[in-house]
C-alpha cells in the first residue's frame, strides 16, 4: 500500500506503536518464526508493518481510534435490532 500511495488506516487493539515498528518483541519474534516457515514473498507484510508503524506517530494514531469508534458508532447505528 505504501508504494502504491494508498491511504493507509492501521487498526490495532492494545499494542503500542512499538511493538508495530517491530522494536519489541510482541510481533519481531512472530515475524522471525514465519520466516523461517514461509519464503521471504509470503513475509513482505513484515516490512510493510514496519514502515506504517514509521508514518504514524501517536497523536496520528489517536485520530485513527477516533475515526475507527465513529465508523462503529455509524455502523451500530444502522442495525439496531
Amino acid at each position: 500500500m505504501v508504494k502504491l500511495k494508498k491511504d493507509i488506516m492501521p487498526i490495532f487493539y492494545k499494542v503500542e506503536a512499538n511493538d508495530v515498528k517491530l522494536k519489541t518483541k510482541l510481533y519481531r519474534d512472530q515475524l522471525s518464526e514465519y520466516g523461517k516457515e514461509y519464503d521471504a514473498d509470503k513475509v513482505k507484510w513484515g516490512r510493510a508493518l514496519e514502515e506504517v508503524g514509521a508514518i504514524f506517530d501517536k497523536a496520528q494514531l489517536e485520530g485513527t481510534f477516533k475515526e475507527v469508534g465513529r465508523i462503529k458508532a455509524w455502523t451500530l447505528m444502522d442495525y439496531p435490532g
